[in-house]
């Protein structure tokens, strides 16, 4: 009888076990899935997942959030920048598709990089401003 009871409280114990963690498992998915709809259904973009995180390019810089991915575009400014830092940052947009350049140019006032996606459904602009010593960065939709 004690055999049977330990076998009952044992077997208890595993579906409890097992039904928590396929319970949570199932809600955890439900949750991704019904958040990715939501995200696709309203359309939102994260434009700042389109491009580089600008703290692991300039590692020195102070960085200025200007537009917080509203929807419309991201934008920030990068101050106390090192050199290379904008090549590289450059070089990594390119990687992660924004290879369709519309413009590229240095001079005495600065450095510029303007590009489409391949599909030209992102545009990015970079630009590196010597006279204001800052780096601005801004990713949106194409209008077109």
């Amino acid at each position: 009888m004690k055999r049977i009871t330990v076998l009952l409280v044992i077997t208890l114990i595993l579906l409890l076990v097992t039904g928590c963690f396929g319970k949570e498992e199932f809600s955890s998915k439900s949750n991704e899935t019904a958040s990715a709809q939501n995200n696709s259904s309203l359309g939102k973009i994260k434009y700042a997942d389109l491009i580089p995180k600008p703290e692991q390019f300039f590692l020195d810089g102070v960085i200025s959030i200007i537009d917080q991915d509203s929807g419309n575009e991201y934008a920030f400014r990068v101050k106390n920048y090192n050199d290379g830092e904008y090549e590289s940052y450059v070089a990594k947009c390119k990687e992660m598709g924004f290879s369709n350049i519309h413009y590229e140019s240095e001079n005495d006032g600065g450095k510029m990089f303007m590009a489409y996606t391949e599909d030209k459904n992102y545009y990015l602009e970079v630009f590196l401003g010597n006279e204001i010593k800052a780096i601005d960065v801004r990713c949106k939709k194409t209008t077109n």
